[in-house]
């Protein structure tokens, strides 16, 4: 009797010891797992949501209180710009162009920034509509991306559909810019002047184009889209010395209100969109669509809005108290 139960009792000593070691193996096991899943570099593509932060109007999901946004987003003002910071070492996007209509093309052009610094200038055109832009060999660490739209709408609109990171990479709460955290904002409003029509051209690409401008074509571009950069024109290099959040809404061809000659052998409604005026741009949120309207102005009001428009300067004061003019005419 004796003899059977020790047997009994090493026999469930054996067995325990039996299940402790499997245990162990499998927590060793487990531990291997998380660590080469979460220690070492991930072999898949970055994982998460771009969060995106937008400077000027967009279409798409946006926050007008916050200018937070999501993809896809929607670039038609001139000037306009999103920001994202991520880690990782790459970083790609895509933009496609809307379809051409009688009213803007497919030519856009965009400049990326990484880190404050340029890395490329890229265009659409009817050759090639879609972007493919990828930036490689970042250090480890934290990166910001700036994405700015330097042509009119009037020559195209663009949709972001992907931003997509490389091995190991997380995309982060974006850094808030400069001009953004100064609680400064100006609104400049005007034509060719203000989207900086021909303003990076020369004497070798200012050259008229033989574009169809016969009867039906009115979306007519006689100049290349790579000479008219926004970002370099009077507005945003104004916003720039006083560190200062802006908008542009300008279209080439603008003004305060139509003249009764303009465009007077085409249909109104067809004139209005070719050139429409600036108290009609003032309430679009998409530049090319006059349906897509601003839905809560106070959700960016800016202290000043300066207008150039044909051949004289207007100035607009905003204050919090409500709205003063202060109009001034000057000739150019």
């Amino acid at each position: 009797m004796l003899g059977s139960r020790s047997s009994w009792r090493s026999s469930r000593l054996a067995t325990v010891m039996r299940i402790k070691r499997c245990m162990a193996v499998a927590l060793v096991c487990l531990c291997c797992f998380l660590w080469v899943v979460y220690a070492q570099p991930s072999s898949r593509p970055g994982t998460g949501s771009a969060q995106l932060l937008t400077q000027g109007r967009f279409g798409g999901a946006v926050d007008e209180m916050t200018g937070l946004a999501g993809l896809p987003l929607l670039f038609s003002w001139p000037a306009s710009s999103l920001h994202t910071s991520f880690t990782g070492t790459t970083i790609s996007a895509t933009l496609s162009a809307l379809p051409a209509t009688a009213f803007y093309d497919v030519s856009s052009r965009f400049r990326f920034y990484v880190d404050e610094q340029q890395t490329s200038a890229e265009s659409t055109d009817i050759g090639n509509t879609v972007i493919r832009w990828k930036a490689t060999g970042l250090g480890p660490g934290r990166h910001n991306l700036t994405i700015t739209k330097l042509s009119e709408a009037s020559y195209g609109q663009v949709s972001l559909n992907t931003l997509t990171l490389g091995a190991g990479g997380r995309f982060l709460t974006p850094t808030l810019p400069p001009a953004l955290a100064s609680g400064r904002r100006i609104m400049v409003i005007g034509d060719s002047f203000t989207v900086g029509l021909a303003n990076v051209g020369n004497a070798s690409t200012c050259i008229p184009s033989t574009a169809d401008c016969s009867e039906g074509n009115f979306n007519c571009h006689q100049l290349p889209v790579e000479t008219e950069d926004a970002s370099l024109s009077w507005g945003p290099l104004t916003a720039a010395n006083f560190t200062a959040d802006y908008q542009v809404i300008a279209w080439s061809g603008a003004a305060l209100a139509r003249e009764s000659g303009d465009h007077s052998n085409l249909p109104q409604e067809v004139a209005q969109e070719l050139t429409p005026s600036d108290i009609e741009l003032f309430g679009r949120q998409v530049a090319g669509n006059r349906s897509r309207r601003v839905g809560n102005f106070s959700a960016w009001v800016p202290q000043v809005c300066s207008f150039l428009v044909m051949y004289f300067v207007h100035f607009l004061a905003f204050c919090s108290g409500g709205l003063f003019c202060i109009l001034a005419s000057l000739p150019m």
